[in-house]
């Protein structure tokens, strides 16, 4: 009995722990601008996304009239959602900042954020497509070794000599290393 009651508190106060950890979080008011920032950094890389959105919320709201601060704080928060994978939100933000950029005082905004905002509307857009291409189906086993792996952007060379054994040159710091018969490992 008394076991059970004793799990039946651990498990109570394991929910009690997570749900302080998930919930929102108290921001001191008197906290300026760039701390407002670091602490949304440090949570986007500890990967507590609502935490981040919080403190960049905080910020944006803080600092209407800002418009540098405001930038940076939309630009954060869509990137927030690109991370998270919430393609549909992060385009939305990073559309809503471009259509800043396309206003009469647009030059006077920070340019960093329009460049980035649209190197990663790019990659949402790649990673949107369909693959289209499809893989080459082994015509031996499945753990044959295929050769069309071995490509000179991944550091391989492949140079066939007549009446020898392939030769495979493993490109290390521009000196190549020579394996003959069987492929080098990289």
């Amino acid at each position: 009995m008394r076991k059970t009651h004793f799990i039946a508190l651990l498990f109570i106060a394991a929910l009690c722990a997570a749900s302080c950890v998930t919930g929102t979080i108290n921001i001191p008011e008197e906290l300026s601008p760039a701390e407002l920032i670091q602490r949304a950094q440090e949570a986007s890389d500890r990967n507590r996304y609502k935490w981040a959105h919080q403190y960049y919320t905080a910020l944006l709201e803080r600092n209407s009239t800002n418009i540098d601060l405001v930038c940076t704080a939309e630009y954060e928060i869509a990137f927030i959602y690109y991370k998270q994978k919430k393609f549909s939100q992060a385009k939305e933000g990073f559309n809503s900042l471009l259509e800043r950029y396309d206003s009469p005082d647009g030059d006077t905004l920070p340019p960093q954020f329009r460049r980035l905002s649209i190197i990663v509307l790019e990659r949402i857009r790649e990673k949107e497509m369909p693959r289209t291409r499809k893989k080459k189906k082994a015509k031996k086993s499945d753990d044959a070794f295929d050769i069309s792996l071995l490509r000179e952007d991944h550091g391989v060379q492949f140079n066939p000599e007549p009446g020898r054994f392939p030769v495979y040159h493993l490109l290390c710091d521009g000196a190549p290393r020579s394996g003959m018969g069987r492929s080098v490992a990289y």
